[in-house]
């Protein structure tokens, strides 16, 4: 568009025009911007920023209908911004090098230094402006001249500056704005309201003037008819009295009738009420009814059942019996035979410990004569001792086939006839909970003592006392009334409420859980978690229904399956103990140990010299090693050789039984000694102890 005389330089602007609109507003913006330092441009500058603000404030329809196309020219542009006023920053800075890239510019022409002297010295504007609005250059013809004139306006470094300025100032005026026509709103509502009510009121005011007429015209009607009725009430008050009194008295008479409807009427309502009930009553009865028939005809069909099963365990069981008495028989008739064994046995055991006595005693007697007549008497010894070992072999043999054979059979009778037996006692109970459910209903109030009705604790059971606050273990039979036992738990403390009452087990149930275990009745309560695995709360059940793979709550609280049930028929003592309050309490065995001792003091050693090759072979004289018992303890510390292996020790038949070839036996005041199984463990020792025994090597190698 051409310039024309009567406009004046965008840079001596001082009031926006009120006609402009929004965008000619924006475009005079983006180009007062430009200038830097000019004080007419800074200005015109402000007053166009205020008139911005004002009218982004004001319309905010015009101000969307300008931002949607720049969202739109300039959509890369604009991607990244979070906030608002970055977004109005960019689409300002962006829609100014656009429009300023459109139109020719003078400058450009001139070099760069040049051209910002010019800027700076406001000695150049090439757009003007008037009422109507901005007058600006002619275009540019080619797109390299707009995209040079756009590349330069981004260029400059204050520009950015400026938009993020004005951007900031529009978000605020937003904002207010927002705020105030908020305010406008609640104060339009209300006034709205207060016009309502006053409409209302006039409504109502009118209402009432009109409402007062007719009531005055009423009035006046009434009063005519008030004097012409006060002059017949003057004659019918004689009447009236006598009405008042028949009205009074049928008003008592009204009044007692409704008195006795309503209490009919509430009798009536009650009497319905009781009739609904009851046959609400009888129908649950009935239903009740068939419900407990058809439960009693499955019971007492299941107790058919239950009773044909138990009749075929009962001729089971006879037939166990039967099985087992003549196995009985006949392990009687073998203990006999094993009796006379033994007692052939014991005679033949005499009988070499007899020989054996004068084996020995025939060959100390001639050790020191003949070495021919010795080995021939240990031959003949050697001889006895085999045919000795043989016949006990035999015997022993024997006596251990047939009581394995008759353990056998009585393990397989005892585990066929309990394991049936506590299938049957199961099924009654299940039997008897059904056809018994409704008197446990009545009684499940009355529940017993669990430690004082059911199981017992073994002898032999170990629980952690705390006395003082100091705890240890002591044994249930040591346990006394008043005694304080700590709980599983670790915390609680349970007294002893009566003294432990030793009584008569003939069954007990060893429970393996890993390390863990517990001897106990059959009856004995022991707890496990719930059907969900949980141990919230505290179930017990009898030790003798336990089974492998069962869970079962440890003394750390923690639940463990079961991987050893054995039942044992044993008569025992158990220990019946009551605890204060009734908790569970965790209980200890005394593990299987070694046995040991501690370091041997070693004896000490006298002077002198046992000679080798002096044998002492007289057991009359009493001043020899085999008469006296002090000279052969003494011999045996000078030769380093225990002493106190003797056939208190080791019975004779023991002996005979650990004889082997070639043992050497010795005979010392009574006592027997085996010399050569010592050796075979005591090489080291071998010269002194056949030194002390007077033995040549010969003999016992």
């Amino acid at each position: 568009m051409p310039q024309q005389p009567e406009a004046t330089l965008l840079v001596d602007l001082t009031k926006v025009p009120a006609s402009w609109p929004l965008a000619t507003v924006i475009d005079a913006f983006v180009n007062l911007a430009v200038w830097k330092t000019a004080i007419n441009a800074n200005r015109a500058l402000e007053a166009v920023s205020t008139r911005l603000v004002e009218l982004w404030a004001a319309q905010p329809a015009e101000a969307q209908a300008w931002l949607q196309p720049c969202r739109e020219r300039f959509e890369t542009e604009l991607a990244g911004k979070e906030t608002r006023a970055e977004e109005l920053q960019e689409a300002l800075l962006r829609h100014g090098a656009a429009e300023f890239g459109l139109y020719k510019d003078a400058c450009r022409s001139f070099p760069e230094a040049l051209a910002a002297r010019y800027l700076q010295n406001q000695s150049f504007c090439h757009w003007r402006f008037s009422e109507a609005g901005l007058l600006r250059e002619e275009r540019c013809c080619s797109a390299a001249e707009r995209e040079s004139q756009a590349a330069w306006y981004l260029q400059l470094p204050y520009l950015r500056a400026r938009c993020r300025e004005l951007a900031k100032r529009l978000v605020a005026a937003e904002s207010q704005e927002t705020a105030r026509k908020r305010q406008k709103l609640e104060e339009t509502a209300e006034r709205r309201r207060l016009e309502a009510e006053l409409h209302t009121s006039q409504e109502e005011g009118r209402d009432l003037r009109n409402r007062l007429a007719v009531a005055e015209a009423e009035v006046s009607v009434k009063t005519a008819e008030l004097e012409t009725a006060t002059r017949a009430a003057a004659a019918e008050s004689a009447v009236a009295k006598m009405r008042k009194e028949e009205g009074r008295e049928l008003r008592n008479r009204l009044a007692a009738a409704e008195a006795e409807v309503s209490n009919k009427d509430a009798e009536l309502r009650a009497a319905q009420s009781e009739r609904a009930k009851c046959k609400e009553q009888c129908e649950e009865f009935a239903s009740r009814t068939a419900a407990a028939e058809s439960a009693a005809a499955e019971m007492r069909q299941e107790l058919g059942q239950l009773q044909d099963e138990h009749g075929t365990c009962q001729q089971r069981c006879e037939e166990l019996a039967s099985r087992l008495e003549a196995a009985e028989a006949e392990v009687s008739e073998q203990k006999g035979r094993l009796a006379e064994a033994e007692s052939d046995a014991a005679k033949m055991r005499v009988e070499l410990h007899r020989l054996q006595e004068e084996s020995c005693q025939a060959r100390i007697a001639l050790a020191a004569k003949e070495e021919a007549g010795s080995r021939e008497l240990q031959e003949q010894c050697e001889q006895l001792r085999q045919q000795l070992k043989e016949t006990s072999a035999k015997a022993e043999a024997e006596r251990s086939a047939m009581l394995g054979r008759m353990q056998v059979l009585r393990e397989e009778l005892k585990d066929m006839h309990k394991q049936r037996i506590r299938e049957l006692e199961l099924q009654q109970r299940e039997a008897r909970d059904l056809v018994g459910h409704a008197n446990a209903e009545t009684s499940h109030g009355q529940e017993p003592d669990l430690a004082e009705q059911l199981g017992c604790f073994m002898a032999d059971a170990i629980f952690k006392i705390r006395s003082c606050d100091t705890e240890y273990y002591l044994m249930g039979t040591d346990l006394k009334k008043g005694s304080q036992v700590v709980s599983a738990d670790g915390k609680t403390i349970l007294e002893v409420a009566a003294p432990p009452e030793i009584r008569a087990a003939k069954e007990v149930v060893d429970l393996h859980a890993g390390a863990a275990t517990l001897c106990v009745t059959p009856d004995h309560p022991v707890r496990v978690p719930d059907a969900r695995g949980e141990l919230d709360q505290i179930l017990y059940l009898p030790a003798g229904q336990l089974k492998v793979g069962d869970s079962v709550v440890l003394d750390s609280g923690e639940a463990a399956k079961l991987t050893g049930v054995n039942l044992q028929a044993t008569e025992c003592d158990v220990l019946k103990i009551v605890f204060e309050p009734d908790l569970p309490v965790a209980v200890f065995y005394s593990p299987p140990c070694i046995q040991s001792k501690g370091h041997k003091k070693k004896p000490p050693r006298r002077s002198g010299e046992w000679r080798k090759g002096k044998a002492v072979v007289d057991p009359t004289d009493g001043n020899t090693a085999v008469g006296s018992a002090r000279i052969e303890m003494d011999h045996a510390h000078q030769h380093d050789v225990p002493f106190g292996w003797t056939s208190s020790d080791i019975p004779l038949s023991e002996g005979a039984r650990r004889n082997k070839p070639h043992d050497c036996w010795i005979a010392i005041c009574g006592e027997l000694f085996d010399l050569t199984d010592f050796l075979k463990h005591h090489q080291e020792q071998r010269n002194s102890i056949l030194a002390w025994a007077a033995t040549p090597a010969a003999t016992t190698s």
